[in-house]
């Protein structure tokens, strides 16, 4: 994707990714912290992704 370089990768290992997933999974997380989770899990599954991407991803989904 055309556009300026990322400043950070995000990354994460298979604890974090658990652990993320499931605070998005969970019925009583707020709803900020799902958000916040989602992006994190989509930022690192997909390094070459652009932060516009991403933000367009979270608001079709």
């Amino acid at each position: 994707m055309a556009g300026r370089k990322k400043t950070y990768q995000v990354e994460v290992d298979e604890k974090q990714r658990k652990f993320l997933k499931e605070v998005v999974a969970a019925r009583k997380s707020p709803a900020a912290e799902v958000q916040r989770a989602r992006i994190i899990v989509t930022c690192a599954d997909h390094p070459d992704w652009s932060d516009n991407r991403v933000a367009a991803e979270m608001c079709s989904s």
